[in-house]
């Protein structure tokens, strides 16, 4: 079994959008690592929580963009996090967005020779592929969560509470709609699929579901809460969207 240490992580991920280790050093009788990281006064967690209403999309955008180029970043580097959600989500004073918690972290290679543990990530920001038992899997599980955090954001609410695993598979198909042979081929070869059976279900519209959001916003986050994980938008070409036309700065200040 790997042990993908969160030093390990840390170390490797010397990036803007990654939050750095200013510190090491060891304490007690069995030399317990200690890390020192950078100061990080809130997190995403903390302000969707301290906002009773939607964020403001500018807020939106630029804390997005932030989180893809940190996820861009991870991923061209063969890293795979595994538990994006708000509260992993470090902000600085000044509105700078920093991943953060690589207790999950393991490295990912293309083509993938390994498997993994379905057990991973937070329920409400799961991929849909990880609640059907998938063990072999890659970057657009970390996409999933990616585009779980930005529907939050614009609806102003979790996208998916789900109060169990089938709950939560329960919640996600009430927005995507039921997964079908054309619409995510191999779904039903997957080890968990048999298990639960829901009623057919179509999508829900995106004006719905992201009332009162900006049609490209709508767009970006559809594309990374796609059902078939080979059709989800990877970081890199999100980053790319026409959502993000006119952004110049990327840290977010009151």
């Amino acid at each position: 079994m790997e042990i993908f240490s969160e030093p390990y992580g840390l170390d490797k991920a010397k990036r803007y959008e990654i939050v750095r280790t200013v510190g090491r050093g060891a304490f007690g009788e069995g030399s317990n690592a200690v890390l020192v990281l950078e100061y990080m006064p809130s997190d995403l967690a903390k302000v969707l929580d301290g906002s009773p209403n939607p964020l403001e999309e500018s807020h939106i955008k630029a804390y997005t963009a932030m989180l893809l180029k940190g996820l861009a970043w991870m991923h061209a580097h063969g890293l795979l996090h595994r538990d994006i959600k708000p509260s992993n989500l470090l902000l600085s004073a000044g509105g700078v967005l920093k991943i953060a918690d690589f207790g999950q972290t393991r490295t990912h290679t293309i083509p993938q020779t390994r498997s993994y543990s379905h057990q991973v990530a937070t329920r409400w920001y799961r991929a849909p592929e990880l609640l059907y038992g998938a063990r072999r899997y890659g970057f657009a599980v970390d996409m999933w969560a990616a585009g779980a955090v930005v529907g939050e954001m614009l609806a102003g609410r979790p996208l998916f509470p789900g109060r169990s695993d089938i709950d939560q598979l329960y919640k996600i198909l009430q927005v995507t709609g039921s997964p079908t042979d054309e619409s995510w081929p191999g779904v039903k070869d997957l080890p968990d699929y048999d298990k639960v059976c829901f009623a057919e279900m179509p999508p829900q519209d995106a004006s719905v579901t992201f009332q009162g959001s900006s049609r490209e916003a709508c767009d970006l986050t559809q594309g990374m809460l796609r059902l078939d994980p080979r059709n989800r938008t990877p970081a890199l070409k999100a980053l790319q969207h026409r959502y993000y036309i006119g952004l110049a700065d990327h840290s977010c200040t009151d």
